[in-house]
């Protein structure tokens, strides 16, 4: 079930951008047509990039429908991220689009993410799977030693990237308050040297 709404995720991504393509090159043939160098184009959802988008899409809906009935939903939920890895790929490959290195890495984070919620999930035993569990069998998974670990990294790596993002801001706050500061004291340093002159 989880290989399957992977594969569904893919084409759902897959799909979202083969019709941001048919809207770019939609966009694309207006301004021609407004120029009077051409024909207007008929309507997006009559061009091919389209149509093959959205079937695309809605035969990943389905196949996702599919996976809903063969894993459970808390595990699903978690591989919503595959989507946007997908999608950032898809959008470089087909539309032209610049990932960024801090992109890149957090697509990378994305994907080990989505790793590590498949490999700690807690798996049914045999026979389990078609029964209610009591409260205080749920506890008992929160209380697991890998759930515990994993609830620690990523509540670490949330504290670190908070930290990191304030000291960056901090930084780049110092450095325009410093550029606006020798700006405005009349030119910088050949201002201050033509003065001492």
């Amino acid at each position: 079930g989880t290989m399957i709404c992977l594969f569904g995720s893919t084409l759902t991504a897959l799909g979202l951008v083969l019709q941001k393509l048919s809207h770019v090159q939609q966009s694309s043939a207006e301004e021609g047509a407004g120029d009077g160098s051409g024909e207007p184009p008929p309507s997006y959802f009559l061009q091919k990039w389209w149509l093959l988008g959205f079937v695309i899409f809605m035969s990943a809906q389905l196949i996702n429908m599919v996976s809903m009935a063969m894993t459970p939903q808390v595990i699903l939920s978690c591989l919503g991220s595959w989507t946007l890895a997908c999608n950032t790929v898809f959008a470089h490959i087909f539309l032209g689009e610049t990932i960024t290195s801090a992109q890149a890495r957090a697509v990378v984070a994305l994907i080990l993410s989505t790793a590590l919620v498949l490999t700690t999930a807690p798996k049914p035993k045999p026979g389990e799977e078609n029964q209610d569990m009591d409260i205080e069998a749920i506890s008992h998974r929160f209380l697991r030693p890998e759930f515990d670990a994993l609830t620690a990294v990523l509540l670490s790596c949330a504290f670190l990237a908070r930290e990191y993002a304030r000291r960056m801001g901090c930084s780049r706050g110092e450095a325009a308050a410093g550029a606006a500061a020798g700006g405005g004291g009349g030119g910088g340093p050949a201002a201050g040297a033509a003065a001492t002159a």
